[in-house]
């Protein structure tokens, strides 16, 4: 299901592999997805600053409670701090796609349709 992950701590990069990324993907994807008036998750954003989480869902911030905000960074915390070169997740930037390539346009461009090769040309002998 996931597409892209992208996370970065401090404004740095941190790489991660499929493993840490399908987690990421499935514990803060589902988190998300039990949020009130989520219906499906196009694309993820979460950030943290300081203890101030703020979750954008396909584009739209989520208002998140105390309580909901503080799980979410514990649980950010949990999932992030054991990561090779994490140290702290006090400036934490978490973007999760599950969108097809065709919808994952940057903002201001245009996603060429039919650029993907016919598959039974691809396999044809």
């Amino acid at each position: 299901m996931t597409r892209r992950v992208a996370l970065s701590v401090d404004d740095v990069p941190v790489e991660i592999d499929y493993f840490v990324q399908s987690f990421i993907d499935h514990t803060i994807g589902g988190m998300a997805g039990a949020l009130e008036g989520v219906v499906e998750i196009g694309s993820l954003d979460v950030s943290i600053k300081g203890d101030k989480v703020v979750v954008d869902i396909n584009g739209k911030a989520i208002a998140l409670n105390p309580f909901v905000n503080r799980l979410v960074k514990s649980t950010l915390d949990g999932l992030l701090l054991p990561l090779k070169g994490v140290c702290s997740t006090d400036g934490v930037k978490l973007h999760i796609d599950r969108r097809l390539p065709a919808q994952q346009a940057l903002p201001g461009c245009q996603v060429a349709e039919g650029t993907l090769p016919d598959p039974s040309s691809v396999f044809s002998g």
